[in-house]
C-alpha cells in the first residue's frame, strides 16, 4: 500500500470512529449534555416562531389579581366556586368546565362543601388533582375511578411513568364529579430535564391502575363521554362530537403546541376574569358550547410555569394549548424510536463523509461537509413540518463538523510533511520560493525521489570530476 493510500485509510478509520461516537450520543449511550441542550433549544426556537392564532373553542376563566382584590384572598369559599360553576354552565352554556384547582381540605364552619358537591353532580365538570413521585409515597384525598386496571393496565404499564403518591380532592366532591384528571406536568418524555415544560403526560400508573390527565378527561367529556383506546402511537377518543387523536410521544406524553407569550394578552385564548363571571359582567354567548378551563395567572398562586415561549406561562393555558392542538391535529411527536432514527441518519450521512473526505482537498472537504450538514438539517426540518416528528439533530451536525475539521487538520499536517520531504529531496537544486509553492505544483513523492536519484547520478561529486567529465555530464543530464 502506498503512503498516500495508507494515510487515507487511517483517516477514514478515525473518521468512522468519530461517527460512531456521535451515533452513541444520539442513542444516549454516550451522554453529552451540551448536545441535548442544543436539541432542546432548537425545539424551543421553533415554538417561539409559531404565531398565536385565537382559538375561540376554548375559554379560560382566570382567578387573576383583580379577582383576588375584589373577592378576597385564595382559597375562596366553596360557595363562591359553586356559584362560578353554576354561572359558567347554566348561564353561559359551557360544554364542559375543567377545574385546574384542588379541593384537598374540608371547609370548616359551613355546608359549602355539600353545596359544591350538589353543583358538581348536576353539571359537566372535571376536577383536577396531582400525582407525585418524590414525596415518599404520601397520599391525601380520594382518587377517581381508574381509566384502566387489570390486564389492560398491565399491558400499558411498560409504556407509562408510574407515581408513588397523590394529592386528590375530598371524597365527597370526588364522588359527585363526572370526571377527574391529574394536572401536574411532573415529567416530559426526557425533554424537560431542564425544568422547561414541553410535554405533558397523558396517562400515569399508580398501584395496579392507570389514570388519565386533565386534558384527556376534559376532551372525553367535551366529545360526549367518549370512548378511549390506545392504537399504536395514538390515544384515540371517539364520541358524539367527533373523533380526536393525541399523538403519543416517549413515556406516553404529548408535546404541547405552544404559541405566543401566554396570558390574557398572549393572543391565543380568550381570558375572562373570574370576578366578572361571578358578577355577570361578561357576554355569555362567548361561553356557549365552549371548553372552559378555570385557573389562575396570579403570581402568588404559584401556577406560572417555564415553557419554550415564556418563563412565566400560565399553567392553565398549557392544558388549553394541548386541547387546542388535539382538536386541530397539530401535536408534534417525539417517538421512543427518535434517538435510533437520528443515530441511523448520523451513520448514513456522516459515515459517507468519513469515507469520502480523506480523498478530497481542502475546498472539496469544506463543500462536502456543508452539503452533509444541509442534508441532515433539511431532513430534520421535513420530519418536523411535514411528518410532525421531533428528532434530535445536534449530534449529527456535530459529527459532520468534527469530520470536516479533522480532515482539514489531517490534510494540513500531511501537506506539511510532504513539503518537508520535498525540501529535503530538492533543497540543493530548488529555490525556497519554489518549494513553498509545492502544494500548487506538486508531483508524486515517488516520482520526485526517482528524479532525485537520477539527478544525483549525473551531478559532479568533486571539483576534479567536474573538470574532466563536464562534457559527458551535460549529455547525460540533458538526456534525463
Amino acid at each position: 500500500m502506498s503512503p498516500l493510500l495508507r494515510s487515507r485509510f487511517w483517516r477514514a478509520l478515525a473518521g468512522l470512529a468519530i461517527v460512531a461516537a456521535f451515533a452513541a450520543a444520539d442513542l444516549g449511550v454516550l451522554r453529552i449534555d451540551s448536545l441535548s441542550a442544543l436539541d432542546r433549544e432548537l425545539y424551543d426556537g421553533r415554538q417561539r416562531l409559531a404565531a398565536p392564532v385565537r382559538d375561540d373553542r376554548i375559554v379560560i376563566v382566570d382567578v387573576d389579581e383583580r379577582s383576588l382584590a375584589e373577592r378576597g384572598r385564595w382559597p375562596w369559599d366553596r360557595g363562591a366556586i359553586a356559584a362560578l360553576v353554576h354561572s359558567l354552565v347554566d348561564r353561559g352554556g359551557a360544554a364542559v368546565v375543567g377545574l385546574d384547582i384542588l379541593f384537598a381540605e374540608r371547609q370548616a364552619g359551613s355546608d359549602d362543601d355539600a353545596r359544591l358537591a350538589r353543583t358538581l353532580a348536576e353539571r359537566p365538570v372535571v376536577l383536577g388533582y396531582y400525582f407525585t413521585s418524590d414525596r415518599d409515597g404520601r397520599t391525601s384525598g380520594a382518587l377517581p375511578a381508574p381509566l384502566y386496571d387489570g390486564d389492560a393496565a398491565r399491558e400499558l404499564a411498560p409504556r407509562i411513568t408510574r407515581a408513588s403518591g397523590y394529592g386528590a380532592n375530598l371524597a365527597e366532591l370526588q364522588r359527585t364529579a363526572r370526571a377527574s384528571g391529574f394536572f401536574n406536568p411532573f415529567l416530559g418524555g426526557g425533554l424537560d430535564s431542564d425544568g422547561v415544560i414541553r410535554a405533558l403526560p397523558l396517562l400515569i400508573g399508580y398501584g395496579d391502575a392507570i389514570y388519565d390527565s386533565l386534558a384527556v378527561a376534559v376532551m372525553r367529556e367535551y366529545l360526549g363521554n367518549a370512548s378511549l383506546a390506545v392504537q399504536g402511537d395514538r390515544l384515540v377518543l371517539d364520541g358524539a362530537r367527533g373523533r380526536v387523536e393525541f399523538p403519543v410521544s416517549a413515556q406516553f406524553t404529548a408535546m404541547v403546541p405552544l404559541a405566543g407569550r401566554g396570558g390574557p394578552n398572549g393572543g391565543r385564548f380568550r381570558y375572562l376574569s373570574a370576578s366578572d363571571v361571578l358578577d355577570g359582567r361578561v357576554d355569555w354567548s362567548l361561553l356557549r358550547d365552549r371548553i372552559v378551563l378555570v385557573g389562575t395567572t396570579a403570581p402568588g398562586l404559584t401556577d406560572l410555569r417555564a415553557t419554550p415561549v415564556s418563563e412565566v406561562f400560565p399553567g392553565v393555558e398549557i392544558h388549553a394549548s394541548l386541547l387546542s392542538g388535539a382538536l386541530d391535529g397539530r401535536i408534534k411527536q417525539r417517538v421512543a424510536e427518535a434517538p435510533t432514527i437520528a443515530a441511523l441518519l448520523t451513520l448514513a450521512v456522516a459515515g459517507l463523509l468519513a469515507l469520502a473526505l480523506p480523498a478530497l482537498g481542502a475546498l472539496g472537504a469544506v463543500v462536502a461537509s456543508v452539503v452533509g450538514a444541509m442534508t441532515l438539517a433539511g431532513a430534520n426540518a421535513i420530519a418536523y413540518s411535514n411528518l410532525g416528528q421531533v428528532l434530535p439533530l445536534s449530534a449529527s451536525l456535530a459529527a459532520v463538523l468534527a469530520l470536516g475539521l479533522f480532515n482539514l487538520a489531517a490534510g494540513w499536517l500531511s501537506e506539511g510533511r510532504a513539503r518537508r520531504a520535498m525540501t529535503q529531496l530538492f533543497g540543493e537544486y530548488l529555490s525556497p520560493s519554489w518549494s513553498s509553492r509545492w502544494p500548487a505544483t506538486r508531483m508524486p513523492i515517488a516520482s520526485a525521489r526517482a528524479r532525485t536519484a537520477s539527478s544525483r547520478s549525473c551531478s559532479p561529486t568533486s571539483a576534479a570530476s567536474r573538470g574532466s567529465r563536464r562534457r559527458w555530464s551535460r549529455r547525460r543530464c540533458a538526456s534525463t
